[in-house]
């Protein structure tokens, strides 16, 4: 699957050297007229490029409309962070990931924007994922059943991108199937082998995906 932000503006502007350079990610990077930025429905006023790699970690620089007055009227940061996040990004290799709010700069002078042309869309890859489901245990006799959720996969922090619902399907001898979040599936049944066998089709048009943040989980172990 592809997911991509849903709306995209273009700086009119350019910020001022200071906040600029605090602001920057990489020392190549530049809030320059032109520089397309991306913003989501549940941020309304902040767009932002796409995260990249800062030293040994990677950061997402934004632009804020605090009163949505078509100017931008702050810098902000975000950072990776592998235990918690405040937003979902995509990043310059196409994958997604975790930032949390890290700084804000405000603006020596406001810098205007306008809507980006149709197409100018980053995008990230994301995939289906299924796992038995633990109470298949307590349900002898009864078809298996097994949860379904969007994820972009593990990575090396340990921590992970998932949909915000999930669903939890019964497999059994006939066709089981679900439309989830625009994509149709038709559930087959499970092979000896344990794999899921099933179909799996797209919406013809786009459909909204929330993403939560899973942080990296600290296991203890008491004695």
């Amino acid at each position: 699957m592809i997911i991509r932000p849903t709306s995209a503006v273009v700086l009119q502007g350019t910020l001022d050297a200071a906040t600029a350079k605090l602001a920057a990610v990489t020392p190549g990077f530049a809030f320059a007229p032109g520089r397309v930025l991306f913003g989501t429905r549940e941020s309304p006023g902040l767009y932002c490029d796409l995260m990249r790699n800062r030293g040994l970690g990677s950061s997402a620089a934004c632009l804020n409309d605090i009163d949505r007055d078509g100017l931008f009227d702050e810098a902000v940061r975000f950072d990776f962070n592998s235990a918690s996040a405040d937003r979902v990004f995509i990043t310059d290799k196409g994958k997604v990931r975790g930032g949390k709010l890290k700084k804000r700069y405000p603006l020596a002078q406001k810098v205007a924007y306008a809507v980006a042309p149709a197409g100018n869309l980053a995008e990230a890859r994301i995939g289906l994922l299924w796992a038995d489901s633990p109470s298949n245990k307590a349900r002898p006799g009864q078809p298996p059943l097994v949860e379904l959720l969007i994820t972009d996969g593990d990575n090396f922090t340990g921590t992970q991108i998932m949909s915000s619902s999930y669903a939890l399907v019964p497999v059994s001898s006939g066709l089981q199937t679900l439309d989830f979040y625009g994509a149709r599936i038709t559930l087959k049944a499970i092979a000896a082998d344990g794999a899921l066998q099933f179909d799996l089709s797209a919406s013809p048009e786009p459909r909204p995906i929330g993403l939560v943040f899973r942080g990296y989980r600290l296991v203890l172990i008491g004695y």
